[in-house]
């Protein structure tokens, strides 16, 4: 990566305290692992009792990636680390009314790495969804706030407003559209932030009788930076098909997915001379397993190929992961 990224990355490796900090941080993980387990043998000789519409989840798992980047900053190396993930949910569900649903939630993320510590990401998630029923389908309204620090220090903001509607248009076919406006503010590179416009739709179609259905998205960004150099439009193409299947007497899923996106920059890029212009591919696969209906654990694997006229984000990379979940619903 870029010079200045290095000396954050050698400053910190001789940083005592920084370093106590992700030791405690992946103990912490661990330790979230135990109380899960322990609070859903818990919960499974519960009395069932009426949903208070309150949630908590818990994520952690640890990931394998052959080429850290930095993706709102086009930086990259070849070097390969092993990240622990953390996700922290609380969440909260009411009907208003009959036909009015609100659904509201927090999650503190964590990305540490063991060895490459200046691209290390804290984030706070805020999330809100309005929905109506109107006949068959649902009308509604969502906003999404993330706040995230860089190696400890401010980074990013990013906002999301976005109406949206969803319902069967047939038998086994369901359809999802919205419009959604968003805002990004970069404190390490004010450039680029921006605002953008993006249209969105997906198509799912649920065979009536089959352990599969299939999902296909679209979507279309127009970004429009303060910098010219990083407006770019660009397309998502995602392809996903699901599987139920019982594995190990275990409630079980696989999914097989693959997504295509393309950026299209409309100004010159300084450092190579010319319009950016990137194609990436991602293909992945991924196992879930349900050990208990509150705990379940996932297994990943996906290959990207990046191609782009800029060198530092024109690379290959694997990525492998396990994590596992626990909610709970008081």
């Amino acid at each position: 990566m870029q010079s200045h990224v290095a000396a954050q990355r050698t400053t910190k490796r001789h940083s005592t305290a920084l370093r106590s900090q992700s030791m405690a941080r992946h103990g912490c993980a661990l330790l979230t692992v135990l109380i899960a387990s322990k609070l859903a043998a818990l919960q499974a000789h519960a009395q069932a009792a009426p949903k208070s519409g309150f949630s908590l989840e818990l994520d952690s798992g640890l990931e394998y990636n052959s080429v850290v980047s930095l993706n709102e900053l086009d930086l990259s190396n070849n070097e390969g680390d092993t990240a622990l993930l953390v996700d922290a949910t609380a969440g909260y569900n009411r009907e208003l009314t009959d036909s009015l649903e609100l659904d509201l939630g927090y999650t503190y993320s964590v990305l540490d790495y063991r060895d490459i510590d200046s691209v290390d990401q804290d984030s706070h998630i805020f999330s809100a969804d309005l929905v109506q029923s109107v006949g068959g389908a649902k009308v509604g309204l969502s906003g999404f706030y993330v706040s995230s620090d860089l190696d400890d220090q401010d980074f990013m903001e990013l906002g999301r407003v976005s109406p949206h509607i969803s319902g069967f248009i047939a038998d086994g076919w369901f359809l999802r559209g919205g419009v959604v406006h968003s805002t990004k503010t970069n404190d390490i590179n004010p450039g680029r932030d921006a605002t953008a416009v993006i249209s969105e739709i997906d198509a799912y179609h649920f065979p009536a009788g089959k352990p599969w259905f299939v999902h296909v998205g679209y979507k279309y960004r127009d970004e429009d930076a303060d910098a010219s150099r990083f407006d770019y439009t660009g397309n998502t193409l995602k392809v996903r098909y699901v599987y139920r299947l019982p594995l190990f007497e275990k409630k079980s899923r696989l999914e097989l997915a693959h997504q295509y996106i393309d950026r299209n920059y409309s100004a010159l890029t300084p450092s190579i001379g010319e319009e950016r212009l990137d194609r990436r591919n991602r293909s992945s696969i991924e196992l879930q397993v349900e050990l208990s209906p509150s705990v379940d654990v996932r297994m990943y694997y996906n290959y990207s190929d990046w191609e782009s006229n800029l060198d530092s984000v024109d690379f290959s990379r694997n990525v492998a992961g396990v994590r596992v979940t626990y909610r709970w619903e008081p």
